[in-house]
């Protein structure tokens, strides 16, 4: 299971891609945002932060214009299809290795130093 720090980083790394290379602009698409309830645990909430970096990420008009936005099934299918915390952390994972294959394919990008998570 990947830990909060190990996607937080990840993460991370993307977004300093992207204003490296001059292309963090304001999203053309508006992101989808998972709503963060109090009820939920903190890793579930962080996650849920997490969720919404990726999302984000995945509607600045790079990734938009070549890839399309972020559907709202997405948002559901966090909330309401990985019940567990372990669950969705694993939903997490897969969208920042999806994203990073993604970014990828972008011209002048290099994801070399970004590695997918394996755990």
């Amino acid at each position: 299971m990947p830990t909060v720090e190990q996607l937080t980083d990840t993460i991370t790394k993307l977004e300093k891609l992207f204003r490296k290379n001059g292309l963090w602009r304001r999203p053309e698409v508006r992101p989808p945002v998972v709503p963060i309830r109090g009820s939920w645990d903190e890793t579930t909430q962080e996650a849920a932060k997490l969720i919404n970096r990726v999302f984000h990420v995945r509607c600045l008009p790079a990734c938009a214009r070549m890839f399309g936005g972020v559907n709202e099934s997405a948002v559901f299918a966090f909330i309401h299809d990985n019940k567990s915390e372990r669950e969705k952390l694993d939903y997490i994972k897969r969208q920042v290795n999806q994203l990073i294959s993604d970014v990828g394919m972008l011209p002048n990008m290099d994801t070399s130093g970004i590695f997918k998570i394996e755990e």
